[in-house]
């Protein structure tokens, strides 16, 4: 009876070791055996986990983070609906989101008032008429969460993980990658057109004439394309050391005295 006991626990531990084991190796299923691997080692490598997870239509990438994203969204949203579904205290933070949130989702309201609520801040952008003036401005849109011509954000030290600094980045492009507003193919003029009508029909929205709103849309497509011939190409933005310039507030303040 004892001898059978450990020999049961002993095949039982086996089979726990195997499992553990083919836990930890390839799966074969998130192969494509049909491919060559000398041809195409990628699809090869992963073409079965490529065949069961498409990335969703509406994204151009979708990972594990865009996945907790959308249930942080989700969730979000619905603890703000909560509050929009019962009275709350005048002032309360429950009740200025919770109004904030619906008076978001008004669209009539919305559709009725057009640009109407954003017209002091065109006025006072296009009453600048100096250097000074746009970075003022620049600062004070950051404030909205846009990143006019440069981003920052407070995080840890790359090389010293103890000490939190304060990192900027190259930003300002609608379209996000230099190479959209540089690349002289097919593909990327076709962007490039799509983009100049959408900020054309923005500023016909905010009540510019056709005339003038093809007028600025061409200087913000002359400005974004001057920002992008500065920028690093995307190859140097994942090489660490290119991108790491760690330098004193006085030495920043010398560089970029008025920002």
């Amino acid at each position: 009876m004892i001898g059978a006991a450990l020999t049961s626990c002993k095949e039982k531990a086996k089979t726990q070791e195997q499992e553990t084991i083919m836990d930890k190796g390839l799966r074969i299923e998130n192969l494509d055996t049909n491919a060559t691997p000398g041809d195409d080692f990628y699809r090869y490598a992963t073409g079965g986990w490529a065949d069961a997870n498409p990335i969703p239509d509406e994204y151009s990438r979708y990972g594990s983070f865009d996945q907790l994203r959308e249930q942080n969204e989700k969730q979000i949203k619905e603890l703000i609906e909560e509050l929009g579904e019962v009275q709350h205290e005048n002032g309360s933070n429950a009740q200025k989101i919770g109004d904030l949130y619906k008076l978001g989702m008004d669209s009539v309201k919305l559709n009725d008032e057009k640009a109407q609520p954003i017209m002091e801040q065109l006025a006072e952008i296009n009453a600048a008429s100096s250097i000074d003036d746009i970075i003022r401005l620049a600062g004070k849109i950051r404030r909205y969460a846009s990143t006019p011509y440069m981003g920052f954000y407070v995080g840890a030290d790359d090389k010293n993980s103890s000490m939190n600094i304060v990192h900027l980045y190259q930003s300002g492009l609608g379209l996000g990658d230099r190479d959209y507003y540089l690349n002289e193919d097919e593909k990327s003029e076709e962007l490039r057109q799509g983009y100049f009508k959408l900020i054309n029909e923005q500023f016909k929205n905010a009540g510019y004439t056709d005339t003038d709103a093809e007028t600025a849309a061409k200087a913000v497509m002359k400005i974004e394309t001057a920002l992008a011939k500065a920028h690093f190409e995307k190859e140097k933005t994942r090489v660490p050391e290119l991108n790491y310039h760690k330098i004193g507030v006085a030495t920043l303040n010398d560089s970029v005295a008025k920002f």
